[in-house]
């Protein structure tokens, strides 16, 4: 098994192979590197799916070769998409390009090594190394499936990362290596917890024992026990991962709070809503006292919204503040989105505005833009469950597509009430509308990339 997959333009094989050369020579690891190229999508279902599938860790080879794809056709693109999330993924400069745009705003990450400098080559090949020895286990014994049969449809949540669905009543497998897991099933149909006792564990023939207990906080876990002995006392379980409401942080002396959105699912008109990872928004919108502490300039302490007209504003100030605060900050899918714009798992009711059926509430809308008076400041409605002001109404949020674009999510202070609904949404036009930027942190401790 191929346990380093390599990702990368054609045009800049030249480049790519001495550096995999340089890898395969110093941890005596064969990397899966495709040299004839994928020409259908059903081939690269077969054969480069399968290939990341079987690896552990993913190096994305990027190059100036990078700036003139098509994000939407591009199969390494199509690569990077499949394996975030999953895998180990590592971003290798290959000629110190300066990825632009949407493309550097959804995919760059701390994890980004420059292959012309032969000491940050030299620490991704130990990062590598240690990473591999984690993962090196007997796969005879690594491979532990958990079987459960719940009495209802449900996502399941293993350390708070789901790992797929199980229907009522249909045995669903979920295969784990040995270790203490924290196992939660959300409902399809209300978006609340499952009880434990409704979920029927079913023991597999490589199952050597599953046990249940309940920690002083109340989470149930789960141990995957590969020995063959029969424990009859309940192991000590670990406390699961406390998360704070918010966090807050100071960035050149202007505030920025964080709120906790934890990993759930929504019934929304017939579909569902769900996030995967526990992450973190912005209480507000950005400010203008936050946008001149990150950009620079004369310190403001207006707390107005700053007002974006486009895209390359938006991408320049989300990777500032990362860089300044060392966090991963971006922008939220329109999913992520009206997930958290509805209140996510906090949510109680099925409201049309975010956190109320009272656009007067929750809202500023309905102000000509021929009026005199100013954007006013953010936070002075209700906030929806999450803590969260301004969602409806206020300015125009720019949010991801799945296809990698933009759209406009929420309503302004120039629209009509109607366009302030969680539903809402707009064409994005750079430079046409008044773009406000709602911040996504992601949570680390579950961010493989």
């Amino acid at each position: 098994m191929k346990k380093i997959f390599v990702s990368y333009k054609r045009l800049d094989k030249s480049l790519v192979l001495p550096v995999v050369e340089q890898i395969e020579s110093s941890l005596g690891e064969i990397c899966w590197i495709d040299l004839e190229g994928i020409e259908s999508s059903a081939q690269f279902e077969s054969k480069i799916c399968s290939a990341i599938d079987n690896a552990s860790i993913f190096l994305f080879m990027y190059s100036k070769t990078h700036l003139s794809i098509d994000l939407q056709e591009d199969y390494t693109v199509k690569e990077l998409l499949y394996a975030k999330g999953s895998k180990k993924c590592i971003l290798v400069n290959l000629d110190k390009t300066e990825l632009y745009n949407i493309f550097r705003f959804n995919f760059q990450s701390k994890n980004n090594i420059d292959a012309q400098d032969p000491q940050q080559i030299e620490k991704l090949i130990k990062d590598i190394k240690s990473f591999l020895a984690e993962d090196i286990v007997d796969t005879k014994s690594q491979l532990i499936n958990l079987k459960i049969k719940p009495n209802e449809d449900c996502h399941v949540l293993i350390d708070e990362e789901e790992r797929g669905d199980a229907l009522a009543d249909k045995i669903t497998k979920f295969p784990l290596s040995k270790g203490e897991y924290c196992l939660s099933c959300i409902s399809l149909e209300s978006g609340e917890r499952v009880d434990l006792e409704d979920v029927r564990i079913v023991d597999a023939e490589v199952l050597r024992k599953v046990e249940f207990a309940k920690a002083n906080t109340g989470s149930p876990r789960v141990n995957a026990d590969l020995t063959h002995e029969t424990k009859k006392s309940i192991p000590d379980f670990k406390a699961p991962i406390q998360y704070p409401e918010t966090l807050s942080f100071d960035v050149n002396g202007a505030a920025l709070d964080m709120k906790l959105v934890e990993a759930g699912s929504l019934n929304v008109n017939g579909g569902t809503l769900a996030l995967k990872r526990n992450c973190y928004f912005s209480e507000t919108v950005v400010t203008e006292a936050l946008w001149r502490a990150v950009m620079g300039g004369e310190p403001s302490c207006g707390n107005e919204p700053r007002i974006f007209r486009h895209e390359y504003e938006v991408v320049t100030f989300v990777q500032r503040l990362s860089e300044l605060t060392h966090k991963v900050f971006r922008l939220p899918t329109e999913t992520e989105w009206e997930f958290a714009a509805r209140g996510g798992k906090k949510n109680k009711k099925k409201t049309n505005y975010a956190g109320s059926d009272i656009a007067d509430d929750v809202a500023c809308y309905n102000n000509p833009r021929s009026s005199e008076s100013g954007m006013p400041a953010v936070a002075t409605k209700m906030p929806n469950e999450l803590g969260l002001y301004d969602m409806s109404g206020l300015a125009w949020e720019m949010c991801s597509t799945s296809n990698n674009g933009w759209i406009l999510c929420g309503g302004s202070y120039h629209t009509d009430k109607a366009y302030c609904c969680c539903s809402s949404r707009q064409e994005f036009r750079d430079g046409y509308f008044e773009i406000g930027v709602r911040l996504l942190m992601e949570d680390e401790k579950l961010t493989v990339m």
